[in-house]
Parts: structure tokens; C-alpha cells; sequence
């Protein structure tokens, strides 16, 4: 019975660890979703967000590291990118902080991005157009329909636990970026 729901048990469990600060002893439950990493995608991205939620960027990388080209190439996951989109911001982070966009900054981050999809056997082709642009939008909000996007800040509890007060829409991709203080704290 538990080789079939070890996700929602294990999932339980380290967020049990997580609360009482046993952070130690998460690497032992994450071995299952390691060694079947499409077979539990739901409880692997809860599980996921939970660690990045308390900056516990080491069991996160060990578990984005291991189940990231799998959960891309399965053909039993939808939206098994949750894994990848977290390295990726880890190589990116370093880009970002140090707000130089000349092109050996920007061969720089390519680089390392293509070297993380060497690591998890999915082959990335980085843009350096689009981590320009990225970088513009970190350094400045975007300008849409005459005027400039406003943060949209989080309720004080989630200030407190992110150490970050806005949320950024990006207008590409459709997707998230959190201010460099939440991405700096998983570091």
C-alpha cells in the first residue's frame, strides 16, 4: 500500500520535519520520488514549494536535481517543468544580482544554464535576448499601457515568511518572478 501513496505519506512527513526544524532528515524521504520521479508529480511540486516557501534550498536542489529531465520528458506529467523553473532561477540568480548585462555577463549565465541541462539530461537552449530583458525587468518595473506596473504586495504573513514585498507580472511567458530578495534567500 504505501509503494502506491508514498507521495501523500512522505509528504506529510516532511512537512512535519519541516515544521519541528528536523530539516536533516528530509534527503531520507525523498528518495521514492527520486527513483520514480513521474510517478508522484502533485505531492513532488507541494513538497517542492514547501521547501522554497522555508529557504531550504538544499533538499529542493537535491530533489529538483534529480527529478527535473524526468518529470520534462514523461509523458504521464503535465506541467512537470515546476522542477526545472527552480534550477533554472539558481543559475540565474547570479545574473540577476549582479545587474551586468555586457556580453561576457550574459555568455556567462547561458553557459551555465546550458551546463545545468548537461546535468539533468534535457537539453536547454538559453536566450540571451530574453535574460536581458529579464534583467531590465528585475532593475525596473514594466511599462504597460502608459504606465508602470505596480508591485502587488502580499498580505504581512507572507512579507514575514518571504522577506519580500512584491510580486512582479511578467508580461512573457505568462509566468511569475518574485523580487531577487525571495530567489537571494534560496540561495
Amino acid at each position: 500500500m504505501y509503494s502506491f501513496s508514498y507521495g501523500a505519506f512522505d509528504s506529510d512527513v516532511i512537512a512535519e520535519l519541516v515544521v519541528t526544524g528536523q530539516v536533516e532528515q528530509i534527503p531520507a524521504y525523498l528518495d521514492l520520488f527520486k527513483q520514480y520521479p513521474d510517478a508522484q508529480p502533485d505531492y513532488c511540486q507541494q513538497i517542492c514549494n514547501l521547501l522554497a516557501w522555508r529557504g531550504l534550498a538544499e533538499p529542493l536542489y537535491l530533489l529538483c536535481e534529480a527529478v527535473a529531465g524526468p518529470m520534462m520528458t514523461s509523458s504521464e506529467v503535465i506541467g512537470g517543468h515546476f522542477a526545472l523553473d527552480w534550477l533554472l532561477r539558481r543559475e540565474e540568480i547570479p545574473f540577476f544580482e549582479a545587474g551586468d548585462d555586457s556580453p561576457g555577463a550574459l555568455e556567462r549565465a547561458a553557459d551555465a544554464i546550458s551546463r545545468l541541462g548537461e546535468r539533468v539530461q534535457y537539453p536547454l537552449k538559453p536566450n540571451t535576448g530574453w535574460l536581458r530583458d529579464g534583467l531590465k525587468a528585475c532593475l525596473e518595473p514594466p511599462w504597460v499601457n502608459g504606465a508602470y506596473l505596480v508591485p502587488k504586495t502580499f498580505c504581512d504573513r507572507c512579507l514575514q515568511r518571504l522577506g519580500c514585498g512584491a510580486l512582479w507580472k511578467m508580461i512573457r511567458r505568462e509566468s511569475f518572478s518574485i523580487c531577487l530578495s525571495f530567489w537571494r534567500s534560496l540561495r
